[in-house]
């Protein structure tokens, strides 16, 4: 298996604070541009879906871990067929985290990451 190769792109990207659609589109648009270019896996930044520093926005941006913005995000998987790993504020039993999400190309979240060491 010495031949065996799998592509990964890191994504960097400018994200609009506070506004999860904008960055759900500029997430959609790297991640088809990855996969156009052979990658298997792409990987964003922590917070992508929202900007890092939200403030009084938090509570209202961070959604349930199986939330819209985690099925956006897989369906984006799905669509640019790879594999993507993503940072969101997610929110469970009232506790606010920051996430990340792995998924498959079948748009199926694989695994959830909730940061804890700073």
């Amino acid at each position: 298996m010495p031949d065996a190769k799998f592509a990964i792109a890191v994504a960097q990207m400018d994200c609009t604070v506070g506004e999860i659609e904008p960055n759900l589109n500029k997430i959609r648009r790297l991640a088809q541009t990855a996969s156009e270019l052979g990658a298997q896996l792409v990987i964003f930044p922590e917070c992508a879906v929202t900007g890092y520093f939200v403030g009084d926005k938090l509570s209202e941006l961070a959604n349930s871990p199986d939330g819209a913005p985690s099925k956006a995000l897989g369906d984006i998987a799905r669509s640019a067929n790879l594999h993507l790993a993503c940072g969101l504020f997610t929110s469970e039993g009232g506790a606010i985290r920051n996430t990340q999400q792995m998924f498959s190309p079948q748009g199926e979240c694989l695994a959830t990451y909730h940061k804890a060491h700073l």
